[in-house]
Order: structure tokens, then C-alpha cells, then sequence
């Protein structure tokens, strides 16, 4: 997920926002300045919109420590962070890498619900501390929104779905109890595959039904059966093949035994990792294509290792780019040549 507002950064981690936060922040702002007055009435309506603004800007602040939590607790675990997004769905802490072992899965994966159920906590002790010395019913009602939100993100994250953290949680368990990280994975992202299906059958039972907060929980299931189909894809061995080269095969040899039948084409760099694995790699033998930009210039290669150090539940939001490795890292050989020099890419213009 790629930012599109740069916030700043917090320590060593970069904070962004996508897009795709606004109009969810603007409806959270909205719904609360429509909500508040039936639960506390007699202010001026400005004032409702304010009190909704400043309750939605502190929710996607306990967002972020619920994501700041999981990267401290990374980090600690000796793994690199990117940084962080805020987008539709909630945030999204980017973590090179995966956990070395079951009980640093677990740590990283409960960390941050227990942040939000902490979150949750104080601000109902905040919203009973208001309310017992007398001051505004707004604050009180504004902060006891923020508790019942957090606990209930808190309690939600803990849902057994890959790649919600309570899928996470059952990977660590399924991983520290059978010592297979890959079954444990597979399984816990097969069962969160079948949890988004139940999710999008309830969304739209529900708005068919006449509520319209069904086409939320939809878009949450489709988004945890997505993750998490291509978390399985990740999880299996890829069963790719390989060309193996015979001694003094020259590259020409290598080529044709790669493709056959087709001249070799090039992944578009505006795809995802998802649309690239599903159009080049999920019917084909091949281990490797080259990546182009619009003019059809080299960017580098993509391979299926590549795609698969993606985590599998980021594969339909993140850049081919990402997983490409760039033009100036690749090796080079001459056609019609088995060894000597190898030439770099302003070589090939005179090919």
C-alpha cells in the first residue's frame, strides 16, 4: 500500500496516509455529528461537527499506536519496518519479512489488540472521570465513542482470519504446536478465507435486508478472503520449474528452452503482485520475466521467490516494483556466447 500523504515520522518510522482514509474519515466525521445530538442535545451544531472532526481524528490516532505496536514489537523481534500507512480498512504496519519463530508470531500478532483494548479502556475511564466531575456530556459522549470503538476494533482483530491479527494468532499456535510455519500458515489462511466468505454472505444479507452497514462488513470479508486466498498461494510450494543449463550451453540455448513457443513479453510496472502472479506466472513454467515501464523500457526482473517475499495478504495492494529487482543489480551475458565478459545494460544497444 502506497502512501499519498507523507505525515512525518515517529522515531525511525514513517507515518503516511492513502487516499482511500479520506472519505471513510470524512463519513466517521459525519456520523458523529449526526449521532452526537440525539445523545446529548442543546449545543450549536458547529459544535457537533468539531466534536465529530477532533473524535474521528483521536480514532485513527489509536490506529496508529495499534500499528506503532506491532513495529516496536518487530523491531524487537529483529525485523525491519518500512513504516506505516493509515488507509480504508484501518493501517497498515509494512514489515519486511516474517516472524523467525512461533513465540515472536505471537507477540507481534497480539500486541496490537491489546493496544486497542488498552486504547478502549482509558477513554472509558477518561469518559467516567468527565462525566463524575460534572463537565461537558459532549466530551463524555465523544469519548465514550472512542472507547466502544476501540474495544470493538480490538475484539474484531482477534477474529481467527488471516491476515487479521487473531489469523496471526492462530498461525503462531498452529506453528508453535506442529513446528511447520508453511502448514500453519496455509491453514490459518484457509480458515480466514472461509471466515470473508461468511463475512461477505452476512454484508449483503444483511443489505438486502435494508441496512446498509452490510456493504461495510462485505468490503471487510471481501478484503479478508482476498488476503487470504493469496496468502495460500504463498504458502505452497510454487511447484515451478526451472531451465537447467547443460555445461557450455550458450544463452540463446537458454532462451529458447524457457520460451518455446512465444517471444518473452514484459510485466507492465503498473500492476499489483497479484495481477502479475495471476496474468505470467500462475499458468506457466516460466521462474523470471523482465518488468517495463510505459515506453517499454527495462526496469528489471520479477521472479516467483520475488512475488512470494510479498506477504501474501499485501499482494493485491503492492507494486510489481516492489518485488522487482532493479535493472542495475541483474547480470548480464552475450548472446551466442558461453562465457567471458558480461556486459551491462549500455551494452545492449549495440546488439
Amino acid at each position: 500500500m502506497r502512501e499519498s500523504i507523507h505525515l512525518g515520522r515517529i522515531g525511525r518510522t514513517s507515518i503516511g496516509v492513502s487516499w482511500t482514509l479520506i472519505p471513510i474519515a470524512f463519513l466517521i466525521t459525519w456520523g458523529l455529528a449526526g449521532g452526537l445530538p440525539h445523545e446529548v442535545g442543546g449545543y450549536p451544531p458547529d459544535l457537533y461537527w468539531v466534536a465529530g472532526l477532533l473524535t474521528a481524528v483521536a480514532f485513527y490516532a489509536s490506529l496508529l499506536a495499534h500499528e506503532l505496536a506491532h513495529v516496536f514489537v518487530a523491531r524487537r523481534n529483529g525485523l525491519q519496518v518500512k513504516g506505516i500507512v493509515l488507509w480504508l480498512f484501518g493501517g497498515m504496519a509494512q514489515i519486511d519479512g516474517d516472524a523467525t519463530d512461533a513465540g515472536s508470531e505471537l507477540r507481534m500478532a497480539l500486541v496490537g489488540p491489546m493496544t486497542s483494548f488498552l486504547i478502549g479502556g482509558l477513554s472509558a475511564a477518561a469518559a467516567w472521570m468527565v462525566a463524575w466531575l460534572g463537565l461537558s456530556p459532549l466530551a463524555v459522549a465523544a469519548l465514550a465513542w472512542l472507547a466502544g470503538i476501540n474495544l470493538l476494533l480490538g475484539a474484531f482483530n482477534l477474529i481467527p482470519a488471516f491476515p487479521l491479527d487473531g489469523g496471526r494468532v492462530l498461525r503462531g499456535l498452529l506453528w508453535l504446536r506442529s513446528g511447520d510455519k508453511a502448514r500453519a500458515t496455509y491453514t490459518a489462511a484457509r480458515t480466514g478465507r472461509v471466515l470473508g466468505f461468511l463475512l461477505v454472505a452476512f454484508g449483503l444479507f444483511e443489505t438486502l435486508s435494508g441496512n446498509l452497514n452490510g456493504l461495510w462488513f462485505a468490503m471487510i470479508g471481501w478484503f479478508i478472503s482476498s488476503a487470504a486466498t493469496q496468502q495460500m498461494l504463498v504458502s505452497r510450494p510454487s511447484g515451478a520449474g526451472a531451465v537447467i543449463a547443460r555445461p557450455g550451453a550458450q544463452v540463446i540455448d537458454l532462451a529458447s528452452a524457457a520460451v518455446p513457443t512465444a517471444a518473452v513479453v514484459g510485466v507492465p510496472s503498473s500492476l499489483t503482485v497479484s495481477e502479475t502472479y495471476d496474468r505470467y506466472f500462475r499458468h506457466s513454467v516460466l521462474t523470471s520475466l523482465p518488468v517495463v515501464d510505459e515506453a517499454g523500457r527495462i526496469l528489471g526482473t520479477v521472479t516467483r521467490d520475488g512475488l512470494y517475499a510479498v506477504p501474501g495478504e499485501r499482494w493485491w495492494m503492492t507494486s510489481v516494483l516492489e518485488a522487482t529487482n532493479p535493472l542495475q543489480n541483474m547480470p548480464w551475458a552475450q548472446a551466442n556466447t558461453d562465457g567471458g565478459r558480461h556486459p551491462g545494460p549500455t551494452d545492449l544497444a549495440h546488439h
